[in-house]
């Protein structure tokens, strides 16, 4: 099993941000992030995300996975949780000159936050959503 943890805010109903944790079948290694979500959405109706192309085109599935700004619709759950998708994204993003990604998100922007760990035995504390 996976256990994803979603950054979870209501303004109207929460007085601050809290995490919430999932879990998910080892079957969603193979999987994007964003299908993560949304299998997750359909046994947690409270779940709410945006999203729109699932080609990473439009870009409204942005949110902050593990630390870093992608898209989840792009994004594979096994490299995240490999930890190969963050040295990848960083190289890419230096060869076409983007600045870095502390600037761009606020400390305490509001934005969806998620974070998994592989919960299997001998899995340690590895990182997803």
């Amino acid at each position: 099993m996976i256990q994803v943890e979603v950054y979870r805010y209501n303004p109207e109903a929460d007085n601050e941000p809290w995490m919430e944790s999932y879990q998910v079948e080892d079957s969603f290694r193979q999987r994007m992030v964003l299908d993560v979500l949304e299998h997750l959405k359909e046994r947690d109706s409270s779940l709410v995300f945006r999203r729109s192309c699932r080609e990473g085109v439009c870009g409204s599935d942005g949110m902050n996975i593990n630390g870093q700004n992608a898209l989840a619709c792009v994004t594979p759950v096994s490299e995240v949780l490999a930890g190969t998708w963050i040295a990848q994204k960083q190289q890419l993003r230096e060869r076409v000159g983007l600045r870095p990604e502390s600037a761009e998100r606020p400390p305490g922007d509001p934005s969806t936050d998620c974070h998994a760990r592989d919960s299997r035995p001998g899995g340690g504390s590895e990182t997803l959503l």
